[in-house]
């Protein structure tokens, strides 16, 4: 259920966009404030019959961060609580990533990803 990563000709990257389950259902949890950080991708399956529809972003972002929330407890990470509150970008894929910082109006664009969508 993961996105690729395919190289094209001309040199560039191209990011296949994640299916609406992947979207709905898997998040990229990361370690700290950083894309090159430690990072784990959990399934947070909310919706029993697989919606063919993208969940509306707050309950998305929300379970998102539940997701997460449940990895720091459950020890994949040296502390059981995150260092901070959880933030929620949108990586390129369409999937979200949460990452531990204070929500700020340009936090999501200064590690090159958007806002939840």
């Amino acid at each position: 259920m993961a996105a690729f990563v395919l190289a094209t000709t001309a040199g560039g990257v191209a990011v296949v966009q994640a299916n609406l389950t992947q979207q709905n259902h898997l998040t990229r949890c990361y370690s700290a404030w950083s894309t090159s950080s430690e990072f784990y991708d959990s399934a947070n399956i909310t919706d029993p019959n697989l919606s063919t529809t993208l969940n509306p972003t707050e309950q998305r972002v929300a379970a998102a961060i539940e997701a997460c929330e449940a990895g720091w407890r459950s020890g994949l990470w040296p502390t059981t609580t995150p260092p901070g509150p959880l933030t929620a970008c949108q990586l390129r894929d369409g999937r979200l990533a949460i990452l531990p910082r204070e929500k700020t109006e340009e936090a999501c664009k200064d590690l090159g990803l958007t806002e939840p969508q």
